[in-house]
Order: structure tokens, then sequence, then C-alpha cells
């Protein structure tokens, strides 16, 4: 009660017992907060802000890199959204269906007979709460999409794919939440702590060989520090041993398909055609401790442009830009030459550098001596400009997508008998 001024109190005791009329008295404590208080409770009307669950459908479009962890991430805040509205919940799996990956997907969540989401079930779901579908985006995804029924759409993938979605839903009434493409920067200053950006660069750029949205692809280094640093990242990559991800013996494993190496192999040629100088990598070996695989060794590119190819276009690969600036300012505007706005990491020991890149960068996600890819749970998810659109996945927004508002204004109801 110390949050309101004296004369509120009573007003805030009398939406409290109000709330407890309506039957929401587990709500008390979330509706009234500072930001949602009505003042007119002042005289006597009680203003509430409800999310209602609705049993309408939602179609949660995963992702090729990341299946299993998408679509349970997804189908946890649906479920838990809906758990006393009975809603159903249809899955579109969107990825490749001869990939390992989804093959793993269908064993791991499919029963012996082949039911798909046995592990929801056996948690005490109903068995038509969710349906999986394995298959290619494109031939499931604008059935999903055109049907009547839909209410919600969450996607993860490329942000043209993102667009699409977003342009057929645009005049019906569909929630969606889009997490599209990256190209994300990590910025170096010369006052940083260089052995934990070098950590950072390594885990973000090469880590899932740099198949995830918030990956580092490029890296900025301030001018003073940028040769020896170079130098240093590029021992550290040539080192990296590729082979089975399973194993201990290897550092980074394979790309998902042989679509990816197509993509990785392109990136290569246009950052070669483009002027920038390859450190290291660049291969596409077709076996690798003689296995066949879609492999891509670490790749390191350094005099590269802003503005150029290498330097605005996703990779989704592992492979390194690296950019020379002159200081923090210059960083500030290169790293926000990209259409993306996802995720940005600065490293430095300075909080008014710190805080000329958080206030100043378009992204979503910003961080301050931590890898790009690192987040909570319990903050939102969620791109800026082509990076994203709707509502962001996580946090306190999580179920939004599974809920409808509605503001509640009451006044002069009968005290309970």
């Amino acid at each position: 009660l110390r949050k309101f001024e004296e004369d509120q109190v009573d007003a805030v005791i009398l939406a409290a017992a109000g709330l407890h009329r309506l039957g929401l008295d587990d709500r008390i404590t979330e509706y009234l907060s500072v930001d949602r208080f009505c003042p007119a409770a002042c005289q006597g009307i009680l203003g509430i802000e409800c999310r209602e669950d609705d049993e309408r459908i939602r179609s949660l479009l995963a992702p090729l890199n990341d299946p299993i962890t998408a679509i349970a991430a997804r189908a946890e805040r649906a479920f838990l959204a809906h758990l006393e509205g009975g809603c159903q919940v249809p899955m579109g799996c969107y990825a490749e269906v001869r990939s390992d990956t989804i093959m793993t997907v269908a064993g791991v969540i499919a029963d012996p007979r082949g039911r798909p989401c046995f592990l929801a079930t056996r948690a005490g779901l109903p068995e038509d709460a969710a349906s999986l579908v394995l298959a290619k985006g494109a031939h499931v995804g604008p059935t999903l999409l055109r049907h009547e029924a839909l209410a919600g759409v969450s996607f993860t993938g490329s942000t043209a794919v993102g667009r699409t979605i977003a342009r057929s839903v645009v005049d019906r009434d569909v929630e969606v939440q889009l997490e599209m493409g990256g190209k994300n920067a990590l910025v170096c200053l010369g006052d940083a702590d260089l052995d934990a950006a070098l950590d950072a660069v390594m885990l973000a750029g090469f880590g899932v060989a740099g198949q995830w949205c918030t990956s580092t692809s490029r890296l900025l280094l301030e001018e003073s520090i940028h040769d020896s640093f170079l130098e240093r990242l590029v021992r550290r990559v040539a080192d990296l041993r590729i082979g089975d991800g399973r194993s201990d013996e290897s550092d980074m494993g394979p790309l998902i398909s042989r679509d990816q190496q197509r993509r990785f192999e392109r990136a290569v040629r246009r950052g070669l055609e483009g002027g920038a100088r390859l450190e290291t990598g660049g291969e596409t070996p077709c076996t690798v401790g003689g296995r066949p695989g879609h492999w891509a060794v670490p790749t390191v590119f350094s005099g590269v442009e802003s503005g150029s190819w290498l330097a605005t276009e996703e990779v989704f690969g592992p492979l390194v830009s690296v950019i020379r600036v002159e200081g923090p300012e210059h960083a500030l505007g290169v790293a926000g030459d990209t259409d993306y706005g996802l995720s940005f990491s600065v490293f430095t020991s300075d909080p008014d550098h710190a805080r000329l890149f958080v206030e100043g960068m378009e992204a979503g996600m910003c961080h301050v001596n931590l890898p790009t890819p690192y987040r909570e749970p319990a903050l939102p998810l969620g791109g800026w400009c082509g990076s994203g659109r709707g509502i962001p996945e996580c946090g306190d927004l999580g179920p939004w997508l599974h809920t409808r508002m509605k503001s509640v204004y009451q006044k002069d109801l009968a005290e309970d008998r």
C-alpha cells in the first residue's frame, strides 16, 4: 500500500473487495500493481484487466535447428494458458522431414504405435489437446494458416517466411508471434576483458555450428585491439575440431542439411567476391574422419565492410565477419547498419559506453559483457525491425498469444450474502 498515495488506500481496499466478489482473489496482487490501478476506484468504480482463455486453435511452427525445445516451450505456454479451457492446440513442425533431427523428434514425442504427442497424454492432457505434424513448412504451413478456426500462430524461422505469414493473416482475427532472422553483432572495445570477449565469440559464433538465431555473426573490434584480437580468434577457430556432435572429441558438429551447407558455401563465395579476407576455414568437406555429412569448417573473414553482403545477410552457419571500428560511436552506427534487430552485445568496462549501446541499439535483446545468445525465460524474447513481429515469447507476455484481453468495469454490486 505504500506504493499508493495516502488518499488512495481506501480505493485499493475497495478494489480488492470487488475482486473478491468476482471470485478473483488469486489475482488481487497482480491486478493492484501501480501500472494497472484504476484511479476511478476512488469513486467506487473497479477497473480490472483480465486475460481470458478460449477454445480457439493456435498453430505453433517450430524451426529446423531446435525442434524439440521449440515445440516443448510453445506447447507448455499454450497448455498453461488453456489448462482449464480444454483448448485444442495443433502444432505444425516447420522443418525438413528428411533430417535426422526431425526423425529424433518423432521418436521422442510419438509412442511405439506412432501416435504423436504421446508424452503430452502421459502427462495427463487429453489425447486431442495437441496434434504434431512433421513436414516441410511449405507443404503444411499454408493449410494451417488458412484454417478458419485459427486464432494465433507462433513461428520461428526466416524473416522472409515470417513476413509472408504476417501478410497471410493480416485481415483476420489472428494473433502473431514471429521470431525471425538476425545478424547479431558483438562489439569489443579496447577497455574490455578481452579473454571473456573471445570466449563469448567462440561460444556464440560456433556453438550449434552457428545455427541459432541469436548467434554472433558480426564481430566489431575497436582499432586499438583489432589486430591482436583477430590473431587470437583465428588461432582458436583453426583449432576447433569438427565431428560427431555427440562425441567428447568434437567441438562442433555438422550443419542440419545439404540446403544449409549450400547456404554456407554461398556466403563464403559472396565474402570472397566482396573483397573480404578469408582468415581460416571456408571449406565444406564431404567426409570428416571417414564419416559423410553436411560438414562446414569454422570460418572467419576479416576486412569486412559495413553494408556489404557479409555484414548484412544472415548466414546461419559457423562464419564470423570481423569489422574494424574507430570507437564506440562508430561501432554503434555499424552495429545498427542492418535490417535486423534481434540480439546484440558489447564488451566494455566503461558504464558510459555500455549505456550508449543499450540506449542506442535497435534490438530486442541487449547484452553487456555477455554472449549474444544469453537469455532468461523470465524476460521477453522478441526482435525489432526485421527480426520480430507481434507478441514476444517468454516473460510476462508469454501467455498472451493463447488468451484474449478484456477490460472489466464494475460499480454498485450487491455485497456478498
